[in-house]
């Protein structure tokens, strides 16, 4: 999948999650992604649904980071299962904390040392190094280990996108105001209002003629595609970023979309137009005169026939 990102959005490396912590519940919900506008609730990264705190506490004995936990979030210090686990995606994660980071956001990478867990015999706990994922039992009063808090209070939250999202399911366009994974073989757009805008654009450019002829073929009884009309297509330019953010979501899901720009060649759209009598074009974004026979970009969108069906 070819990495796309914007400039509030940026898709992080599998399998890690950047978990978003609820101010108030203390819950995370993971996104594969981080999305800049929300950077302030960004608590920690996640891999396999286990949350690891952004950054680390170091050189407390064991007594000490017994008593460091996030109560909020129910955090507290990991299992040597958790530690395995992380140690399994060492690499994936701090290439995560690189990316955070380079963003301004603070956070540790795994250090080659060992963390304290909360397991214990006695005056002994267990350590696991993360250096080569080794556990053993060092005495409770040594101070030179680490901490990471983890936390398991995940919960599932639509993953709402900035649009409503477009699904075509038995013939028929759909709405549905989240974004839901599972149903991505179905998904098609981008409520726009009076249009849907497709995900991604024709691979080549097109002369006008062959892209009426697309629409066409595309339509049946129950979808309604088309070229979009002059200003829905100066709409579309004027929300672009607003709308990459969103195709940027989705791709970080593994969605196939093209970001919206406003490169040449100019949209083909709908408004035919005859210049002097005798050219016959279309009216593009700008209000320019392109010529029928001039391939440009062509990116479809669809209309509602009949009643809104959500999901």
């Amino acid at each position: 999948m070819e990495t796309k990102n914007t400039s509030t959005i940026w898709p992080v490396q599998a399998p890690c999650q950047i978990a978003y912590r609820d101010p108030l519940c203390g819950y995370f919900w993971l996104r594969p992604y981080v999305d800049l506008q929300r950077k302030g609730k960004i608590w920690g990264i996640a891999v396999d649904g286990i949350v690891y705190y952004l950054k680390h506490e170091t050189n407390g004995d064991w007594n000490t980071a017994l008593t460091l936990k996030d109560e909020l979030s129910k955090a507290k210090m990991a299992t040597t299962q958790e530690l395995d686990i992380a140690f399994t995606h060492k690499e994936a994660f701090n290439t995560t904390v690189q990316l955070l980071n380079k963003l301004g956001i603070s956070a540790d990478e795994w250090r080659d040392g060992w963390y304290w867990t909360d397991e214990h015999k006695d005056d002994s706990a267990a350590v696991v190094d993360m250096t080569d994922c080794c556990v053993e039992l060092v005495p409770k009063r040594i101070r030179n280990g680490y901490v990471r808090l983890t936390s398991h209070y995940v919960t599932n939250k639509p993953i709402m996108i900035g649009y409503n999202v477009i699904y075509v399911h038995e013939g028929r366009f759909k709405v549905a105001t989240d974004f839901r994974p599972y149903l991505s073989q179905y998904l098609w757009g981008l409520d726009g209002g009076k249009y849907y805008l497709r995900l991604t654009e024709e691979p080549q450019k097109m002369k006008l003629h062959d892209g009426f002829s697309l629409a066409a073929s595309l339509s049946s009884d129950m979808l309604k595609i088309e070229l979009p009309k002059q200003d829905e297509v100066e709409k579309i330019i004027a929300e672009k970023d607003s709308i990459n953010n969103a195709l940027a979501i989705l791709s970080s899901y593994g969605v196939d979309v093209n970001f919206v720009n406003n490169r040449q060649p100019h949209w083909l759209t709908q408004n035919i137009y005859t210049w002097d009598k005798n050219e016959k074009g279309f009216i593009s974004y700008g209000n320019r005169f392109i010529p029928a026979n001039e391939p440009c970009l062509c990116r479809l969108v669809g209309r509602q026939k009949g009643k809104i069906e959500f999901i």
